[in-house]
């Protein structure tokens, strides 16, 4: 067999293979997996804030996530997250915008956000109920949602409220307060990062057990925001580095232990 003949069956080999695929309906097995893989969005959003803010006739609290296509922990929220079924169950009790700060920086800057991704809560007015730095897990999304509906007031009206209840380490949900607090500080402004630091200053040591085990937490915001306020409330003097990797930042932990237990 020749080698022109041999180049002739396999174009007709091809051209029937092509075939069979149209006669399919046109979808190729190889392009139906990447399919597959494509994690359905079970939430839509609009990449605006303003007409979902201005429809005066609703009156359902705003979701506003800042994200970027760069960010992979942005891409995480969308494909796992915004995906959930428990989530998406939820969807229509909120209005969704998700925005990229790059196009809406003065946005951005209102909602003090600096890292990516970083998701509010608002009510009708934008006024802050709920908001959270990081990427979130679906179940503790869906309780994330749960305790900004919850939440009657705006953040700022809370303020005074908070700072008096960080300083009373004897009420019964302080420790929950302190970590709250700290939770806060990644999209505070520095005047309210010094009041929740100088709270827990007049709290005092009883603060410390909390601030450490917020050293653990999965958000690298959060875990900074408790380094940084016990590096200034104690006089311990150990590191505590955030970037760190996971073993490491295990071990600096046992370190601040082993001294709250001198």
């Amino acid at each position: 067999m020749d080698r022109t003949r041999i180049a002739l069956m396999l174009w007709l080999a091809t051209l029937s293979a092509t075939q069979m695929c149209a006669d399919d309906g046109g979808v190729s097995r190889n392009s139906g997996l990447e399919d597959a893989a494509k994690p359905a969005v079970a939430i839509q959003f609009a990449n605006k804030l303003e007409p979902a803010a201005e429809d005066a006739a609703d009156a359902r609290p705003i979701v506003l996530t800042f994200s970027a296509p760069w960010c992979g922990w942005c891409r995480k929220l969308t494909g796992t997250t915004f995906a959930d079924p428990a989530v998406a169950e939820l969807g229509k009790q909120f209005r969704w915008v998700k925005v990229d700060p790059d196009d809406e920086p003065v946005l951005a800057a209102k909602y003090k956000v600096h890292g990516l991704p970083h998701t509010l809560v608002l009510d009708a007015q934008q006024r802050v109920l709920a908001s959270r730095p990081g990427y979130i897990p679906p179940e503790q999304f869906v309780k994330f949602l749960d305790d900004a509906v919850a939440n009657k007031e705006p953040m700022a009206a809370l303020q005074d409220d908070y700072l008096d209840r960080l300083t009373n380490s004897a009420s019964e949900d302080w420790e929950q307060t302190v970590a709250q607090a700290i939770e806060r500080m990644g999209q505070s402004s520095q005047e309210e990062r010094r009041a929740i630091v100088a709270a827990l200053q007049e709290a005092g040591a009883a603060s410390y057990p909390v601030l450490v085990d917020v050293l653990e937490d999965e958000r690298l915001a959060v875990r900074a925001a408790a380094g940084q306020t016990l590096a200034r409330l104690s006089e311990a003097g150990l590191p505590f580095d955030p970037f760190a990797d996971a073993d490491v930042r295990r071990a600096q932990v046992t370190a601040w232990r082993a001294w709250l237990a001198e």
